[in-house]
């Protein structure tokens, strides 16, 4: 009971959070290691908002009883992520993150689902960073580092907002992309003035689709392609 007034306490007057976690009873001292970790384990893994009081000795033998992952295989939720991180839609790739990792599961399990998140991330990175790179040096070790992340809450805002500047990296890139064929486009009908330029030799000039060109001429430049 005191306990609890100490956390309501702190999150009126300093807006902060406390959380605990004990074990039943004493330990002998070369145990005291295992324990310690049992117990920071449990913080970790288990409090969320740092508002819980659990009794970590459970925690000594990977989680609690009777806990088992989602029915998800982790093949379809890696795929799942993928498609929507593809699709840029933010607010799938905040819901999946955060139901795989929020879930009570063994701490093994914790870190495989967190490390398969963060590896995801880190290829995508590499693929739009180019020689700039897309994170900085100290984002990617934080990112590959389940350690600087105090509670599960931290780390799961943490993977959301790499994904997200991510996403954002990848929206630009193919804004970039796609004005760049419009110029090409624009400046292949410069170059044949006088000829009779049609679509099919616009589309193979800059690899597209001809039906796909058009409707994106049009929804970039408002105008039809037949009338430029």
């Amino acid at each position: 009971g005191s306990l609890e007034t100490v956390q309501s306490t702190c999150g009126k007057l300093l807006k902060l959070t406390v959380s605990a976690a004990g074990g039943s009873g004493p330990v002998d001292w070369d145990e005291l290691p295992d324990a310690g970790f049992a117990l920071r384990k449990a913080l970790f893994i288990e409090a969320v908002e740092g508002r819980l009081i659990w009794n970590a000795d459970s925690a000594r033998s990977g989680g609690r009883a009777g806990t088992s992952q989602p029915e998800e295989s982790p093949q379809a939720r890696r795929e799942k992520l993928d498609a929507a991180l593809e699709r840029g839609d933010a607010e799938e790739v905040r819901r999946l993150i955060s139901n795989w990792l929020l879930p009570s599961v063994p701490y093994a399990v914790y870190m495989e689902n967190y490390f398969t998140i963060a590896a995801r991330l880190l290829g995508m990175a590499n693929r739009l960073g180019g020689e700039d790179g897309v994170l900085s040096d100290a984002r990617v070790d934080q990112l590959m580092n389940v350690q600087a992340h105090t509670c599960k809450p931290q780390a799961i805002e943490f993977l959301q907002s790499i994904a997200e500047q991510l996403m954002e990296r990848q929206r630009q890139a193919r804004d970039e992309s796609v004005h760049r064929v419009i110029d090409k486009v624009h400046r292949i009908i410069r170059e044949r003035l006088a000829e009779d330029v049609s679509l099919t030799a616009l589309a193979e000039a800059v690899y597209l689709n001809p039906t796909y060109l058009s409707e994106l001429y049009k929804r970039i430049t408002g105008s039809n392609l037949s009338d430029t």
